[in-house]
């Protein structure tokens, strides 16, 4: 999606994939970004971007947003909030043998 400048510390990501333009807003604290992942990753189970919803309004878009945004999210060390897993709040991403996983993750008190 198209990367959007709100503030000097507060930019977003508009995505086309799960719906109209979906906003996830990337919030710079200190040498951190917090990204928060709305329905592009709701949780760790959706973190592979072949992983998408059956009710994404474009799947194949979800997939090209998600793995442009995860390339950028390792790149740059982000910590994504999943505000719709039930177990884990915040986590970064790693590359493994099998593409994108979870590294660490945690509480948002775990990480700021």
């Amino acid at each position: 999606g198209d990367d959007l400048q709100v503030s000097e510390n507060i930019s977003g990501i508009l995505a086309q994939g799960h719906t109209e333009s979906m906003f996830c807003p990337k919030i710079k604290m200190g040498n951190k970004t917090l990204v928060f992942m709305a329905d592009m990753i709701p949780s760790t189970g959706h973190i592979r971007p072949n992983y998408v919803m059956g009710y994404d309004i474009r799947p194949l878009d979800t997939m090209k947003e998600r793995a442009a945004f995860l390339e950028e999210a390792v790149a740059n060390k982000y910590v994504l909030f999943f505000e719709h897993d039930l177990n884990i709040e915040c986590g970064n991403i790693e590359v493994g043998e099998r593409g994108f996983k979870l590294g660490n993750g945690g509480n948002l008190s775990d990480f700021f």
